[in-house]
């Protein structure tokens, strides 16, 4: 049921390219044949710098998320390492998922999910399948899904995805003791197309959001496009909240992101 549709709308960061004419860049008049000889290699050297600031251009209007890869931002790379034998990673990212909607306007929008309930529920973002015509769900052991059967849940950024009833294991929700703060978490996504990286981090404060009534946490993760419906995970691997944004600002002339999370006992209602 496709019903609460909500505001949220995705961006497409991808701009068309600009036509480069190369003919007009040089001056193909005919040089005397002694000159000839002498100017061909700095030709060649100019075709071939060129060829390198086109496909470099190309490839940054292709794939906007290169600059994140080239900035010194893959740490979080490192630390799902270092977290790879930690008990509640082990047992969270199986149930983690990679969402993918398709739409009119952007063509697709990307992020998390996460699977709750023996039911087989999934928990994502409102914005990442906001007015989808279908959802693709790829599983932890590779296998896909379609769906397009989804409902918003109020007005707090969190959807439910209706799945067929399949052995996926499930997250248990923390609706009784939010996270607080000073506490320790750990978030699983897919950053950037990586798939279920786990960070740690602490919940460092609150955010009041237009007046939300529920404010969200500050989590002090750096969180990448594709961390859109992370489960944020306690001490004891229950979820406590969702991740939805990132909050950037500027400290000591250094740019800083945190990771904003709906505390998760928002969806409580929906099961009663």
């Amino acid at each position: 049921m496709n019903s609460n549709r909500s505001n949220f709308e995705g961006k497409n960061p991808d701009e068309p390219e600009e036509y480069i004419d190369y003919e007009d860049m040089f001056d193909w008049e005919e040089y005397p044949d002694d000159e000839l000889i002498k100017a061909k290699p700095r030709l060649n050297f100019a075709i071939k710098l060129l060829a390198l600031i086109t496909l470099i251009s190309f490839l940054a209007l292709s794939y906007p998320w290169l600059k994140h890869l080239v900035d010194g931002s893959i740490i979080f790379i490192q630390q799902d390492q270092a977290l790879n034998k930690d008990s509640i990673v082990i047992t969270a990212k199986p149930s983690v998922v990679s969402i993918e909607s398709n739409t009119t306007s952007p063509p697709s929008r990307k992020g998390t999910g996460f699977v709750i309930t023996e039911e087989k529920l999934i928990v994502t973002n409102a914005h990442i399948v906001n007015n989808a015509k279908s959802i693709e769900i790829t599983y932890s052991d590779g296998t896909k899904e379609f769906s397009n059967n989804y409902e918003i849940i109020g007005e707090n950024d969190i959807a439910i995805i209706y799945t067929n009833e399949r052995e996926v294991p499930h997250l248990s929700l923390e609706t009784e003791n939010p996270a607080d703060i000073g506490d320790i978490v750990t978030i699983i996504g897919n950053p950037l197309g990586y798939n279920k990286i786990a960070q740690r981090g602490r919940v460092e404060n609150y955010y009041d959001i237009n007046n939300n009534s529920i404010p969200a946490l500050i989590i002090d993760i750096p969180i990448k496009p594709g961390n859109s419906g992370s489960p944020v995970l306690n001490q004891e691997g229950k979820v406590v909240g969702i991740i939805f944004a990132s909050l950037n600002y500027t400290e000591n002339d250094i740019e800083k992101t945190q990771a904003l999370a709906i505390p998760i006992h928002v969806i409580d209602a929906f099961f009663k």
